[in-house]
């Protein structure tokens, strides 16, 4: 099994927006997050040759709408 912990930054106008996105997204599991826009989710995976982990359809920026991109910053 393979779990990766991912921080997510982003503006604190638009965290409400990027947590709903994250978890309607099925790509992810939501943990918690802090008023200065601070995420922390997880992705889980049998490996780390999982499609879930490695397809380009559930990449990271697959899972917001684009024009939250330059809003976001993953640490």
């Amino acid at each position: 099994m393979n779990i990766s912990s991912i921080v997510v930054q982003t503006l604190p106008k638009y965290l409400d927006s990027v947590i709903e996105n994250l978890k309607k997204s099925g790509v992810c599991d939501y943990h918690m997050h802090d008023e200065k826009g601070r995420i922390i989710i997880t992705i889980e995976g049998k490996n780390v040759e999982d499609p879930k982990i490695t397809s380009p359809k559930n990449t990271f920026l697959s899972i917001v709408p684009s024009w939250y991109i330059p809003y976001l910053l993953v640490i």
